[in-house]
């Protein structure tokens, strides 16, 4: 009997070991097929993304002004030879991720335009992106350097957010020499908030670079917004892995649309629905409906699959949560064949807005940029009137309908877009905006 118990138990510790090993060989399995399945999507990422630039290597000036920039100030600043430098200062209250992204684009064509070492100087955007062609980061010894040139008063700091209210500083930008009688030829420049993108329209007009701007192929930039920020941000930016990563997630995370981007059986095109209430960002709620964008999703589905055989992808992407489920509903219900629909499943917060801690600061970052990435390589765009969607497009470097918007109302204008290098049509055209708001 003890030899029988003996036995027994073996088989039992047998048989347990078996279960054991099975489990962690199936668990060995799934995670290598997770991990698989990543890689797999974060390709497919990459290449939407490179996809976004690649069209647009000539206007973007490879040729010119990134070879310029790369001979006369980054290889100079490299070979620790002596360098001016500006950079972009961001600590708190710096607005949004669409205010900063043109804010970084101001700052970066105004050292291309006057020969300075581009810097960017905000703690977290090493969280976010890789230098692509060029470091901006600050490193300790650059630090030191800045430290001792402003204590030793050869730093001029400038704060542009309020541009276009400040005459003098509209006036200096527009007609003066920018390095002899704005910077003073200090060597260190720092531009706090420079998120005004009419500051574009300044540089244009400025008699003091127009020559500089020809001669690197800047006029170029001038044909759309979507060059002028496009071009800028993927030569300056590659998305870490923290972003890629949290865009992977939420793709794998819906099974028919990770089935479609692993097998890739059939074309997909891509409509980022972009949804600003104002709520979100405590702003009064703006009166157009969750259903004016989806009827302007239901002219891009007529339009898209009269011609082609592609299956929809919607992104749906809202500062108000119960968006996101009143837009999904609307969607599935007015649009055959059903289309693939997605969102990020996380409540939308300002990235300006203060959290309670550093690391929830810094996952609130991750995700705001890994959704504008998102949004940035779909193919089409229905957005609102928000520097977060219309950045997202200009780096996407395609049109969009923006709200309130002329797939709707049968105007003439199937893009809409404001002129944002003339002063008195942007003026007009944000009035006319806010009445057909009203």
């Amino acid at each position: 009997m003890p030899r029988l118990i003996a036995a027994v138990s073996l088989i039992a510790v047998a048989l347990l070991l078996f279960i054991l090993h099975f489990q962690l060989a199936t668990s060995a399995t799934s995670y290598h097929l997770k991990q698989e399945e990543h890689k797999i999507i974060k390709k497919r990422i990459q290449d939407r993304i490179q996809q976004q630039h690649q069209p647009h290597r000539f206007v973007c000036g490879e040729d010119k002004w990134q070879r310029h920039y790369t001979q006369h100030v980054v290889k100079p600043f490299l070979k620790k030879k002596p360098t001016k430098f500006i950079r972009y200062f961001c600590r708190e209250h710096c607005y949004g991720l669409g205010d900063r992204i043109i804010g970084i684009t101001v700052t970066f064509y105004m050292a291309l335009l006057t020969n300075r070492y581009f810097i960017l100087d905000w703690p977290e955007a090493t969280l976010l992106w890789n230098p692509h062609s060029m470091d901006w980061s600050v490193s300790s010894s650059l630090q030191d350097l800045f430290s001792s040139l402003q204590k030793t008063g050869q730093e001029k700091k400038l704060l542009l957010n309020t541009t276009l209210r400040d005459e003098t500083l509209r006036h200096a930008f527009m007609n003066m020499d920018i390095e002899k009688e704005v910077f003073e030829e200090k060597p260190l420049i720092t531009f706090v908030t420079p998120n005004q993108r009419l500051m574009f329209n300044y540089i244009r007009k400025n008699p003091f670079l127009q020559r500089k701007m020809k001669e690197l192929g800047l006029d170029r930039h001038f044909e759309t917004e979507f060059n002028f920020v496009g071009c800028a941000y993927h030569y300056l930016f590659q998305a870490t892995d923290a972003v890629l990563n949290s865009i992977s997630d939420v793709l794998l995370q819906h099974s028919t649309l990770k089935q479609a981007l692993l097998q890739y059986t059939q074309p997909l095109h891509w409509i980022g629905l972009q949804v600003r209430s104002g709520v979100g960002v405590g702003e009064s709620l703006r009166p157009h409906q969750p259903s004016f964008f989806v009827s302007c999703a239901n002219f891009f589905a007529q339009q898209i699959l009269s011609s082609t055989s592609k299956r929809l992808v919607y992104f749906i992407t809202t500062d108000l949560e119960d968006y996101k489920h009143v837009i999904s509903q609307q969607l599935l219900q007015e649009i055959t064949p059903q289309p693939i629909l997605f969102h990020f499943p996380n409540k939308p917060v300002h990235i300006d807005q203060k959290q309670k801690n550093e690391t929830l600061a810094n996952e609130l970052l991750v995700a705001t940029v890994a959704e504008f990435t998102i949004l940035s390589f779909m193919d089409d765009f229905a957005i609102s009137r928000s520097n977060f969607g219309e950045v997202a497009s200009y780096i996407g470097m395609k049109p969009r309908f923006k709200f309130p918007n002329r797939c709707l109302f049968g105007k003439d204008y199937p893009y809409f877009d404001y002129h944002m290098f003339d002063d008195d049509f942007y003026n007009y055209n944000d009035q006319v905006l806010d009445n057909e708001e009203e």
